[in-house]
């Protein structure tokens, strides 16, 4: 055997040797790589636990950071749900309560088509749910008909709607809301753009809303079509002339709790008995001053009412609301009246009013301006905000 054979036949098994021993070591890697990546998931899960819960429990968790259905957080606040890793992320796109509450900043009112297309995008999140829409900016400075539109795409979804727009935009949202539950609409006089033409450009059309029952209007125009008034159970009119409260008064025959803030009240020559069959609560003031030139409440009658404030200044001359005044109204109504607070008045005489009338449970309460914004309060429909703010027998 030669020389170079021996040498080769040496290499060859140093090769094998080596072979060997790198096979063995990887093994010894694969071993060790294993272990470390147990160890990192187990380091993870400590460190980051919240990844370890069902998505049942990640989903409530997420619900429950929003303002409670339907206040919602200023649109695209949401979004921040999507960034923070892939599995929050999938979780939130697949949860439509996330997605069906929207709150518009002002400058987002006039994004035109991008405003659509983010709205799209949104929405198409929520599934099939019902959507509330909210907005609360001066629509005298920044032009809410791009909004009015995009939301309007949607009509049929509308669950609740709290906003504000000109006068001049009552007719586009106008039509069809079948899933409608609740409208709180402030309407402004401003000018920003051009009007819209026809004669009913500035009433309101809400037709085949048959779960329509709180609605609030501050300075809205109304007429007997202007929404199905017979579904409702919560009305606050703001702004209007009592003449103009009497048509919804009449029509929303099942009534339960009204809130009328009046600009004038009824002429002296008006002879329509306005009755509510249903009423119960009954809040009765003045806007911004007293209302002069009127007939009192010599025309109104509401046989269920158990509850009822007024400003004594709401009317003025030989229309005062004077405790004959009012138990001439109560006589006239039928009713038993569980429940009387009187506002622009002193205390002392609240005995008084409780005497004449019959009526322990009389009280006093300082007369509060309710900012538009602020109308979608129901709470003086609450037996609670009565039984907080009446006196107490004596």
């Amino acid at each position: 055997m030669t020389t170079t054979s021996l040498l080769l036949d040496a290499e060859r098994a140093r090769a094998a040797h080596l072979d060997e021993e790198i096979s063995a070591l990887e093994q010894i890697l694969s071993e060790l790589r294993s272990e470390r990546a147990a160890i990192q998931d187990r380091l993870d899960a400590y460190k980051f636990p919240v990844l370890t819960l069902p998505n049942e429990i990640v989903v409530e968790i997420f619900v429950r950071t929003l303002p409670p259905y339907p206040r919602a957080a200023p649109l695209g606040s949401t979004q921040k749900l999507l960034a923070i890793c892939s599995q929050w992320r999938a979780i939130a796109l697949a949860t439509p309560e996330l997605w069906r509450s929207i709150r518009f900043q002002k400058q987002q009112a006039s994004f035109g088509a991008s405003l659509k297309n983010a709205l799209r995008k949104w929405l198409g999140r929520a599934s099939s749910l019902p959507l509330a829409f909210a907005w609360d900016f001066d629509p005298s400075i920044i032009d809410t008909r791009d909004l009015i539109s995009a939301i309007s795409s949607y009509r049929s979804r509308w669950d609740i709607l709290n906003i504000t727009i000109l006068k001049r935009y009552l007719q586009l949202l106008s039509g069809p809301a079948p899933a409608l539950r609740e409208l709180y609409l402030c309407a402004s006089d401003g000018d920003v753009a051009p009007a819209l033409s026809g004669p009913s450009a500035h009433l309101l059309r809400l037709h085949d809303a048959p779960l329509l029952r709180s609605v609030v209007l501050s300075q809205v125009p109304i007429d007997p079509e202007t929404m199905p008034w017979q579904h409702l159970a919560d009305l606050t009119i703001s702004g209007l002339r009592m003449v103009n409260c009497a048509v919804a008064l009449r029509a929303a025959t099942r009534l339960l709790h009204c809130r009328l803030e009046i600009v004038s009240g009824l002429p002296r020559d008006y002879n329509q008995t306005i009755e509510s069959p249903s009423l119960q609560t009954l809040v009765l003031t003045h806007a911004s001053r007293k209302v002069e030139n009127s007939s009192g409440m010599r025309c109104l009658s509401f046989p269920a009412l158990r509850r009822f404030q007024c400003s004594l200044d709401i009317f003025t001359g030989i229309d005062a609301l004077s405790e004959n005044h009012l138990a001439g109204f109560l006589d006239r109504s039928g009713c038993h009246l569980e429940v009387l607070l009187l506002s622009g008045v002193a205390p002392w005489i609240v005995p008084i009013y409780r005497q004449t009338l019959s009526t322990q449970r009389v009280g006093t309460i300082a007369r509060r301006e309710v900012p538009p914004r602020k109308m979608a309060c129901f709470l003086w429909s609450k037996d609670e905000w009565w039984e907080v703010n009446v006196e107490g027998d004596e």
